[in-house]
Parts: C-alpha cells; structure tokens; sequence
C-alpha cells in the first residue's frame, strides 16, 4: 500500500513539475527561492 501511494506521488509531482516549467507561476516560484 505505502508504494502504490509513493508511486503516486511521485507521478503526480513528476506531472505538476512538466506542466509548470513552462508557465510564468514556475518562473515566480523560482525568482523566490533564489531571491
């Protein structure tokens, strides 16, 4: 059970991070970081 969820996450996280590199809140969250 705990590796289905660890699979999930990974993907989804894996996901989120493809489609926001391209957009301008990815851009934003990393002028913050390194800001």
């Amino acid at each position: 059970m705990k590796k289905l969820i660890l699979i999930f996450a990974l993907i989804f996280i894996s996901g989120v991070l493809a489609s926001a590199q391209d957009s301008v809140l990815w851009r934003y969250v990393n002028t913050r970081w390194t800001a």
